[in-house]
């Protein structure tokens, strides 16, 4: 079956990339911003590594790495905070959006599953790991962490994007529908106008499709 929307994760966990193509395409390497402010990581301004607080240092040079797009650096960088604090929940977290950025969905699945285990309502891991699900195929558990993620935040337009577009690409318009219709009642977007237009398509509504097709291209203006 043909895919209705592409899904990817950038390494700050936007959903992106709907165009005028009937399959969109996504540049899995872009990023607009380090997704730092919902990682709840206290920045601690250490210049040299400290003998009695190590794993600080590599947390702070971390996320400096990860701001700046260093991610393998960022990524070992991570991996030495596990060592030296094995429950260390932001070292996961990070290290999960780092691999998904990096197109390692399974490593991504297993750093974010981590988390849950250790922080069972924490919302970006489910959020994160629903999009590393929906890039290897595996929407229907894609769509039970975007339903637990929605069910802990309900005002994140992302992850009614998110889950709105893997109903699109399992062909259930009306449920992607109600998500888009969700995400502009949240935040109305360009992209979010451009696939309830889509939906609307293809469910065979061609004068709700073309208003939102012409509410998106008077946004872009």
């Amino acid at each position: 079956m043909k895919k209705f929307f592409c899904v990817a994760l950038t390494a700050c966990l936007l959903l992106t990339g709907c165009g005028d193509d009937e399959s969109e395409t996504v540049d899995k390497t872009s990023v607009d911003k380090p997704h730092v402010d919902k990682l709840h990581v206290d920045k601690i301004n250490i210049e040299q590594p400290s003998a009695d607080k190590p794993a600080n240092f590599y947390m702070e040079r971390m996320t400096d790495n990860y701001s700046k797009r260093n991610y393998s650096e960022a990524a070992s960088d991570a991996t030495e905070v596990i060592r030296l604090d094995p429950t260390n929940v932001d070292a996961y977290t990070y290290r999960g959006y780092i691999y998904s950025a990096q197109g390692k969905y399974p490593q991504a699945i297993a750093d974010l599953t981590k988390v849950i285990e250790l922080a069972p309502n924490n919302v970006d891991a489910y959020a994160g790991r629903a999009i590393a699900f929906a890039n290897m195929g595996d929407y229907n558990n894609a769509v039970a962490d975007f339903d637990k993620a929605i069910a802990l935040n309900p005002l994140d337009p992302a992850n009614y994007e998110g889950r709105g577009m893997v109903y699109g690409n399992i062909g259930d318009f009306a449920k992607a529908l109600a998500d888009f219709d969700k995400v502009i009642a949240l935040r109305p977007t360009v992209e979010a106008y451009q696939r309830r237009g889509k939906c609307y398509e293809a469910l065979g509504d061609t004068a709700k499709a073309q208003a939102d097709f012409d509410k998106a291209r008077e946004l872009s203006q």
